[in-house]
């Protein structure tokens, strides 16, 4: 993920409000090397985010993958995780 300034015009851009939700979605996400999935983010944040939704953090998610901003990670059986830095790199699975 670029930074967090870029990351909020290319939302703003595509018409997307910066709700403090989705601001906190992409400052959970930002530097985070654990691949964490939809599930993981929502549960992270719903206590400091009572409002917070599972499509909110879906659908922020659906729009960082189609900006570039994340890469999605086939997880098999335990679901898709999200990946923060889009440059070229491994990612194994034990």
């Amino acid at each position: 993920m670029r930074d967090r300034n870029a990351v909020l015009s290319k939302l703003r851009q595509r018409g997307w409000r910066i709700t403090p939700q989705r601001l906190a979605i992409i400052e959970f996400l930002e530097g985070n090397t654990n691949h964490p999935s939809a599930l993981e983010i929502f549960q992270a944040l719903k206590p400091l985010y009572p409002s917070l939704s599972p499509t909110t953090v879906y659908s922020t998610l659906h729009v960082l993958k189609e900006l570039g901003e994340v890469v999605e990670i086939s997880g098999g059986t335990e679901g898709n995780r999200y990946d923060p830095n889009v440059h070229p790199h491994a990612n194994l699975i034990c």
